[in-house]
């Protein structure tokens, strides 16, 4: 953790504040970032679901919403409560859902609430000739390992960091989006976090039409089924403002009532369909799917 909090403090924090990344400052600015952490978050704010600027039902984004957050951050920073407060949110925004894959580094994704790891989106980093960059490293400054990050917006060609040609959104399924060039006349000194966020942004719809299409593949539901569940969504919502218990009970029994009528459809589908089939009615992957009718069917997928 603490190579984190010098990545953020290095590449987040100093470029906001006006100051030139420098590894030595980096590593007294860590400490107060390690101590900021200690302020408990705002209860209030939701760190992963996308609200205002969700296209669709179900879209959870795992740092939705960050890179404004980092563009308003010398806003708040007035006051130490202020910057107290927006240091954490941030923290909190940043990490819950990076990517850890290895030699993949971390970095942003996104994904829906119905198809979640099966569907996970990105942005990906292009150089000039192509291809696609090892993972940035940050010294942690300390005796222990660095930190590998592949997020699109540290590849600015600084120090032992090569230059980003294009950015293209990918998921998990092997989908690739169209690649969007960036123009380093253009973004010249700015930081690529701020200059490059149009096309950060046009690769994020990208994978949001994809995850469209994957969602008109799988199997369709009754019109009347469908009505139903939003219905019963949005009466649920409104129980909640008068009585939020009663809407706990009500969640409560919807969850009662769909582990009993899934149990018996999980197992006429594991009769009916290989997991393959299931997972493309699904809209998920094989595994998830093998996984998922498990849940529903309370088995061991691994035992028979």
């Amino acid at each position: 953790m603490v190579a984190v909090d010098n990545a953020l403090a290095s590449r987040a924090f100093m470029p906001l504040a006006g100051m030139e990344p420098d590894e030595d400052a980096a590593r007294v600015i860590t400490p107060v970032v390690l101590l900021v952490q200690t302020v408990p978050a705002p209860a209030s704010r939701p760190a992963t679901v996308r609200t205002a600027l969700q296209p669709r039902a179900g879209r959870k984004a795992t740092m939705g919403g960050v890179r404004s957050l980092i563009r308003g951050f010398g806003l708040v920073c007035g006051s130490g409560c202020g910057m107290v407060v927006a240091v954490r949110w941030m923290r909190a925004r940043w990490f819950i859902g990076w990517l850890r894959e290895g030699v993949m580094g971390e970095r942003e994704t996104w994904m829906t609430e119905e198809f979640g790891a099966s569907h996970e989106g990105a942005v990906e980093v292009l150089l000039a000739d192509g291809t696609v960059p090892e993972p940035a490293y940050f010294d942690s400054g300390s005796a222990t390992a660095g930190h590998q990050v592949s997020q699109w917006s540290v590849y600015d060609g600084r120090p032992r960091v090569p230059r980003a040609a294009a950015l293209r959104a990918v998921c998990s399924c092997g989908w690739k989006g169209p690649e969007q060039k960036l123009d380093w006349e253009v973004i010249g000194q700015q930081d690529l976090a701020e200059a490059g966020d149009g096309q950060a942004d046009a690769c994020e719809r990208a994978w949001d039409v994809h995850t469209a299409t994957v969602e008109t593949s799988t199997i369709p539901l009754p019109d009347t089924i469908t009505m139903l569940l939003e219905q019963l969504e949005e009466e649920i919502d409104k129980l909640a403002k008068t009585s939020p218990i009663a809407a706990v009970r009500a969640a409560r029994r919807m969850e009662i009532a769909a582990g009993r009528v899934g149990y018996w459809a999980a197992r006429s589908t594991l009769h009916d369909l290989t997991p393959g089939q299931a997972g493309a009615a699904l809209g998920l992957t094989e595994s998830a799917a093998r996984s998922e009718l498990a849940r529903l069917g309370r088995y061991n997928p691994y035992i028979g």
